[in-house]
């Protein structure tokens, strides 16, 4: 009798690998949301519950006018001042200097501002937080550099501004910069507006 072997059985097939599936990106922020290091910041100017209930907007051309008007304001004190005698004080580093014509300038552009849009609160470079406006209730917060440049100004030398802009829930929707131009004895003021289409904002 020839014994017989039976056919060594085959290993069974190792189970297919799990399908990696590609983690799913992180949802892009919400407007006005930066984020930082993976986290969402608030925004600089949250959208108070009025804002959501579809409050008009104030037209970006109005906020234009009043941008010019408060930069023309403030750019007539910095002419003014412009070849008088001033004294600079320093804020921080050499190259960080205030005047006194800063404050005026800044005060003035803040006045013109005040006086269209009462119920609107300033962030001004010297100043701080100024004007009738609560900031956290407010859609929105004009900014003011009432001297850029005070350095250049300080010692008679071109290439300095009064700058004005509006954020409507932290974005910028006008602004207006009046540039300096010339020398001493000769200064003449440069104007450039610029408005954002009211759909972006």
């Amino acid at each position: 009798m020839i014994a017989t072997r039976a056919p060594a059985s085959r290993p069974a097939a190792p189970a297919p690998a799990a399908r990696r599936t590609p983690a799913s990106s992180p949802p892009p922020p919400a407007r006005g949301v930066v984020r930082h290091g993976g986290r969402r910041r608030r925004p600089l100017l949250a959208a108070p519950a009025s804002a959501t209930s579809g409050a008009a907007k104030i037209p970006a051309s109005q906020l234009l006018d009043v941008a010019k008007q408060a930069a023309s304001a403030g750019a007539a004190v910095v002419l003014d001042a412009a070849d008088l005698p001033r004294k600079a004080v320093r804020k921080g580093d050499a190259l960080d200097v205030v005047t006194e014509t800063d404050a005026r300038a800044e005060a003035a552009v803040a006045a013109a501002i005040s006086r269209a849009l009462p119920d609107h609160p300033i962030l001004g470079e010297e100043g701080g937080i100024i004007g009738g406006g609560d900031v956290s209730k407010s859609e929105y917060l004009w900014v003011v550099d009432p001297l850029d440049g005070t350095a250049n100004f300080a010692h008679g030398l071109p290439s300095f501004a009064v700058s004005v802009a509006v954020l409507r829930h932290a974005l910028p929707v006008a602004g207006v910069v009046v540039e300096f131009t010339g020398g001493p004895g000769g200064w003449g003021p440069r104007e450039e507006p610029r408005m954002v289409p009211p759909n972006s904002w």
